[in-house]
């Protein structure tokens, strides 16, 4: 299915250590159907805006998410998407509300579930803030869900997703004892030996 994983980085040096520096997602890139024999190594799961500081991600269904997610990272580069001066709060809304609005314009297709990241950067420095949500979609239910991820105060995972998790889980515990433990590279690091390692035969 998937492993993805982010997180949040803090720095020691410079202005200010005390204030979060930036939120990185990383993701492996392969579609799987049912089993590692039934696999495509070159998916796109992570979508990054140039025109606002936004960051989405998805594990789960591939089709919806994929869809959606390149339609509306083109309409906030075309500066169409949110309405002027929008809080993050009110952005993240407008954001889920555009998801649904679509999902249910859809005819006798299948769903499966899914979960989608959207993390965003807001203000100018030293004013700036970070926010995190979690958003998804349970096909048994055919409900949603919208949950705020609390920013911690040190480097540290935000979330991790997908079939991938728990063997990121023992990398994470691997490299945290190490000399980079506490560290952003820590966790990337991480992450690409669950992916060397083959942890997740459906992660690749």
């Amino acid at each position: 299915m998937t492993t993805l994983v982010a997180w949040i980085v803090f720095t020691p040096t410079g202005d200010k250590p005390e204030l979060p520096r930036a939120i990185y997602i990383a993701s492996d890139s392969r579609i799987s159907w049912g089993s590692k024999s039934h696999t495509w190594d070159a998916g796109r799961k992570l979508f990054s805006p140039t025109y606002e500081p936004h960051l989405f991600g998805y594990c789960g269904d591939v089709v919806f998410p994929s869809l959606m997610l390149g339609q509306i990272s083109t309409a906030i580069n075309r500066n169409v998407f949110f309405e002027l001066n929008s809080t993050a709060e009110e952005k993240h809304a407008q954001f889920v509300n555009s998801i649904q609005k679509s999902f249910n314009r859809q005819s006798n297709a299948p769903n499966e579930g899914f979960s989608i990241v959207h993390a965003f950067r807001s203000n100018s420095w030293p004013s700036t803030e970070y926010h995190f949500w979690l958003v998804e979609f349970i096909a048994k239910s055919k409900s949603w869900t919208s949950t705020k991820v609390p920013i911690p105060n040190s480097t540290s995972t935000l979330i991790s997703l997908g079939t991938g998790a728990r063997g990121l889980k023992s990398e994470f515990t691997k490299w945290e004892k190490s000399a980079s433990g506490g560290m952003s590279r820590a966790i990337f690091s991480a992450f690409c030996d669950n992916l060397s390692n083959g942890n997740d035969p459906l992660s690749g």
